[in-house]
């Protein structure tokens, strides 16, 4: 069976967190969006490198600890989804909830 919430993290661990494999480290990067007018523009940002013998299982553990990072990912306070703050109206609200609401971007 599968467990409410875990559709959308898998999601956000596919479009939001990278694992890139070097010859002497692993490093995990996250996408962190910013607005230009109406465009989003993602930077990815290298949040954690670990040794080139650290294990798949760990490499995964640590990756799906990034969507835990409160400077990259935010729940919205109405919908109570998880999004990249990018996708955030407010630190609370995300941008769906807004417009739902009557807000106008």
């Amino acid at each position: 069976m599968i467990q409410p919430g875990v559709n959308k993290e898998r999601e956000l661990l596919d479009g939001f967190v990278r694992v890139t494999h070097y010859p002497d480290v692993i490093v995990i990067f996250v996408g962190d969006i910013a607005w230009s007018g109406h465009q989003p523009e993602t930077t990815w940002v290298p949040l954690i490198a670990l040794p080139v013998n650290t294990s798949p299982q760990e490499v995964d553990k640590r990756a799906a600890s990034v969507l835990q990072r409160k400077r990259y990912f935010s729940v919205c306070r109405e919908c109570s989804e998880l999004n990249p703050r990018g996708w955030m109206h407010t630190a609370t609200q995300c941008q769906l909830c807004f417009e739902k609401a009557g807000g106008v971007f």
